[in-house]
């Protein structure tokens, strides 16, 4: 498995959609089941130039407080940027995880038991 393909794992949200808008403000939209679509929906897409069909449903990843289509390009460029970093700092990372687990678990077990 390739490196983007673990990115998107990881940070794709469960289920699909007819359509999506991508944080770049680019439409996606669903073309293979034309019954998914509202009385004017499928044309107002047709018409719009930042509209995008596609075959099949339509796949959302967040990462960085933002939303984007899968399909999108425009996330590719800063999704390299990311894996770049976590690669060449994954020692750290690893060693950060743990150390807030721990600090994480020690909040917990001091807090008070509601019953």
């Amino acid at each position: 498995m390739d490196r983007m393909r673990n990115f998107i794992e990881a940070f794709e949200l469960a289920g699909s959609s007819n359509s999506e808008i991508c944080s770049c403000g680019k439409i996606y939209y669903d073309v293979s089941d034309l019954n998914d679509f509202e009385d004017g929906e499928l044309e107002s897409y047709e018409s719009n130039p930042k509209a995008v069909a596609c075959d099949h449903s339509i796949g959302l990843l967040v990462f960085e407080g933002k939303e984007y289509v899968q399909n999108c390009e425009c996330w590719k460029f800063r999704a390299n940027q990311i894996m770049d970093f976590i690669d060449s700092h994954n020692s750290g990372i690893a060693a950060y995880i743990n150390t807030e687990r721990k600090r994480k678990i020690a909040e917990a077990a001091a807090m008070p038991l509601v019953s």
